[in-house]
């Protein structure tokens, strides 16, 4: 008599079944209702995804049709061959969100940046003691690290939230991508192989890759600022537009700094408008300055649009096109009209002193 009890007795009879009886044994757990098994059948999401799906598909009798099909709803994506599923992906949101932020520290590297800061210590200082709170060294530096801690933390996942939309947007070509790109590049393999057998001159690398190289230049061509030449807008021909441009740049620089400086000092909070307001220096340069003028540069300080287009002066020049009402640019020719407008000033100056 076996003195095995309980899971012990269990592991020791299991070795003693067949083979076959032993694949018997998963299913049977998987009914009791507390085993923690979750069931999965693929077949349930395809035909969903055939039901709901957007699908990019060659109709079966076209004789140049596709090699490959793409059926998806958000954040799933089936692949067919000639009507048969080879591939099925799935982007879990969720779970990037929560993960991204962990990757090389960045949530740490991002606070410790923040703690290196000596404005917004004495920011932080100066609101303690607004408030009437007293603390020790130590207790200050405890507060503001887990400050910058919660500040950074609060930055990662906005990102991560943002790179997760932009990855679920893009999933389906994502997937097809990768597989027109494994055909393709196991295809070219191939043939090289075959040529080294029969003794004959390995296909050149280089057409292969001009065709790839043209390829993706077309698809992102259409993507990119044009740089075909076109006549300058009426609105910004003649040198007295350029050299009043670039005086109401240099008339906006400050203010357009002053309201990056507070968005930044503000933690990237969205209630930092409010500081913004009560701020002296905002107030003082603010003044006169057309309400949608400053609406235009608080929006484009938090927009989440390229750091070139959210540097101050990048800012002043919309905010200076939209006041003069001059037709709008892309942000390069807006810096090339600013630096003629520039030069023009210069020019101007050199004139009168030498009278």
């Amino acid at each position: 008599m076996s003195k095995k009890k309980g899971l012990a007795l269990v592991k020791h009879l299991i070795k003693e079944l067949s083979p076959k009886d032993r694949a018997q044994i998963f299913p049977y757990l998987a009914e009791f209702p507390d085993s923690g098994v979750q069931s999965y059948d693929l077949r349930e999401e395809i035909e969903y995804l055939k039901k709901h799906g957007t699908i990019l598909e060659s109709p079966p009798d076209d004789p140049d049709r596709f090699v490959l099909g793409l059926v998806f709803v958000r954040n799933h994506v089936l692949a067919t061959m000639y009507g048969t599923p080879i591939l099925h992906a799935t982007f879990l949101p969720d779970n990037f969100i929560e993960a991204y932020p962990k990757f090389k520290g960045q949530i740490a590297d991002l606070s410790e940046r923040f703690q290196n800061t000596e404005h917004q210590r004495e920011t932080r200082r100066a609101n303690l003691e607004a408030q009437g709170i007293q603390q020790t060294d130590a207790e200050f530096e405890e507060g503001f690290k887990a400050a910058c801690d919660d500040a950074a933390t609060l930055w990662m996942t906005e990102k991560a939230k943002r790179i997760a939309e932009k990855i679920s947007f893009h999933l389906p070509g994502l997937v097809g991508d990768m597989l027109v790109a494994a055909i393709k590049g196991q295809t070219f393999y191939d043939l090289a192989e075959a040529a080294k057998e029969f003794g004959k001159d390995i296909p050149s690398v280089q057409p292969i890759k001009k065709a790839v190289q043209d390829l993706a230049w077309r698809e992102l061509k259409p993507h990119l600022p044009s740089t075909k030449h076109v006549k300058t807008h009426p609105d910004w021909r003649g040198e007295e537009t350029r050299k009043r441009f670039a005086q109401k740049v240099n008339d906006r620089k400050a203010l357009a700094t002053c309201i990056k400086d507070k968005y930044e000092e503000c933690d990237y909070e969205p209630g930092w408008t409010e500081d913004l307001k009560a701020d002296a220096t905002y107030e003082r340069l603010s003044s006169g300055v057309p309400q949608p003028v400053i609406e235009c540069a608080i929006r484009r300080a938090a927009s989440d649009i390229s750091e070139r287009e959210r540097q101050p002066l990048s800012i002043a020049l919309e905010m200076s096109r939209l006041e003069l009402g001059l037709q709008e640019q892309d942000i390069e020719t807006l810096h090339k009209y600013y630096a003629e407008g520039v030069k023009l000033l210069k020019a101007d100056r050199r004139s009168s002193s030498s009278k």
